[in-house]
């Protein structure tokens, strides 16, 4: 049976012009879409996996927790952590870890690698860490790995911490040389404090991997397995089988 065309209204736009042939949902005669919506649509299509057909950014979207998730679960932790080691370290070894393990998902997250709230507390100094998110991208496997991602961010702080030394020598500044000497007769004479200070920055870190679902990092593109199967193609022919069908 031969269905009747909608009607065409012409309605005026945000701007003061007026659009033919378009009704008020921005269909035209045949019930088709055009413009912005109809492409936003198709890529929204042509990006969807099987897992409820979901396009695949709003799926590690709903795995990974936010930022305010994360922040809630390091402040209710951070006690329980630091109460571990009061068997052996006593009160000392409580404060430094629960203090270390706050200073780790607050102020040292996986998240600096992208503008975040770890990234904005830092205030005047967050532009310390914008060549460390242009180097590295967001959940990348020198970030978001552990171990390694916590080693890198505390190398990174302790090169900067060092150059800014040296630059600011003839401001009365410690030379490099001089503060690594202090920082090695501090590991000599409080080596369990700073071993704790060291498990608190990564089990901060290994909370919020468990968070985002999956502690595995995203690999750099070159070292990714390429993906076997069918080509993709061309959106103006996928069009043209749909009509045609």
């Amino acid at each position: 049976m031969h269905q009747p065309r909608r009607p065409i209204t012409h309605r005026r736009s945000d701007h003061g012009q007026i659009r033919h042939g378009r009704d008020a949902h921005g269909r035209d005669g045949h019930g088709r879409r055009g413009g912005k919506v109809a492409s936003r649509r198709r890529r929204q299509v042509l990006r969807c996996s099987g897992a409820g057909g979901r396009p695949e950014s709003q799926q590690m979207r709903a795995a990974m927790a936010s930022g305010r998730l994360h922040d809630r679960a390091t402040w209710l932790l951070a006690l329980p952590f630091g109460g571990l080691w009061w068997p052996w370290l006593g009160w000392s070894g409580s404060a430094v870890g629960a203090a270390a393990f706050l200073l780790g998902g607050l102020l040292l997250s996986p998240d600096l690698d992208t503008v975040s709230r770890p990234s904005r507390r830092w205030g005047p100094l967050q532009p310390l860490w914008w060549p460390y998110r242009r180097l590295l991208p967001h959940r990348s496997v020198l970030s978001h790995s552990p171990l390694l991602g916590s080693a890198g961010r505390l190398l990174y702080l302790a090169l900067l911490l060092l150059g800014l030394c040296w630059l600011g020598g003839p401001l009365g500044l410690p030379a490099p040389g001089r503060l690594l000497q202090g920082l090695h007769d501090l590991w000599l004479q409080q080596r369990a404090l700073l071993l704790t200070a060291l498990v608190g920055v990564e089990a901060s870190a290994w909370l919020h991997l468990i968070q985002d679902g999956d502690p595995l990092p995203r690999w750099p593109r070159w070292l990714r397995r390429p993906r076997r199967g069918r080509r993709r193609q061309p959106r103006r022919r996928m069009a043209r089988r749909r009509r045609a069908s």
